[in-house]
């Protein structure tokens, strides 16, 4: 089954203090390595994702040419540049050399990093759909490294790296949603419901009438005040009609 991705995806790293040089604005990061990533979607539950670490399977490319640094990854925050990134094959991991500017906004950003404020480090990457290699539980993958169960990115390209203030889950947050057998509170998932059809109802090109109630509510008991319980069965019958749009 096709898994339903987020055209970009997101890992997060720690902030390394003693690998920056105040007197040139400079720092060194590490953004990514072969750590397994669980990953959730309403559709397709749970999986675990690995990004494979070999010379073969990165793409620095765009990074050592357009490489930009930003912040919370927004591209209306430019705070700096990747003067270089590259592989650290034995360790698994990427690694870049970033440069803040020092304009206002990038060195609010750099101070905060330097007092340690700011520790974490985000970088968003793209791996297209033939790319993943799908390894079965109790199976080994091709390259014969990592054990399923497990999908693993064996092409992907980096396309930004940015100073966060607080880095995503790793199963829930940005680019991520929850998953159907996870906890969910009840503001969460009026929450959830809400950015979910709005953002289906803003594309497309007809009219969505509002639900109609199929039946009369229930009768008020002693125990529930008639205004109580016909505020609660309307309430979830809006959430359900919120919910039904996404099978439109």
């Amino acid at each position: 089954m096709k898994r339903e991705r987020p055209a970009v995806l997101y890992r997060e790293m720690a902030f390394d203090r003693a690998v920056i040089d105040e007197g040139t604005r400079t720092a060194t990061l590490s953004f990514s390595s072969e750590m397994r990533v669980v990953r959730s979607s309403w559709f397709s539950g749970q999986w675990v994702e690995i990004l494979r670490h070999e010379a073969t399977a990165i793409d620095l490319t765009r990074l050592n040419s357009l490489g930009v640094l930003l912040y919370q990854h927004s591209p209306f925050s430019p705070i700096g540049g990747i003067q270089s990134a590259w592989l650290d094959e034995k360790e698994r991991k990427c690694l870049a050399t970033v440069r803040f500017d020092v304009d206002a906004e990038s060195d609010k950003v750099f101070q905060k990093v330097l007092s340690g404020t700011l520790r974490g480090v985000s970088v968003g990457y793209r791996v297209l759909d033939d790319d993943w290699e799908v390894v079965k539980e109790g199976k080994r993958s091709a390259c014969g490294r990592f054990e399923g169960p497990c999908e693993i990115a064996n092409s992907w390209t980096p396309y930004e790296a940015s100073i966060v203030t607080i880095p995503a889950d790793a199963s829930v947050g940005v680019g991520r949603a929850a998953s159907f057998g996870a906890e969910i509170s009840e503001q969460a998932f009026d929450r959830l419901a809400d950015a979910i059809s709005e953002r289906i109802m803003k594309n497309i090109p007809f009219k969505i009438e509002p639900a109609v109630v199929e039946a009369p509510l229930p009768e008020a008991s002693e125990d529930v005040p008639e205004p109580e319980r016909s505020e609660s069965s309307i309430r979830l019958k809006i959430l359900k009609r919120k919910l039904d749009l996404l099978t439109l």
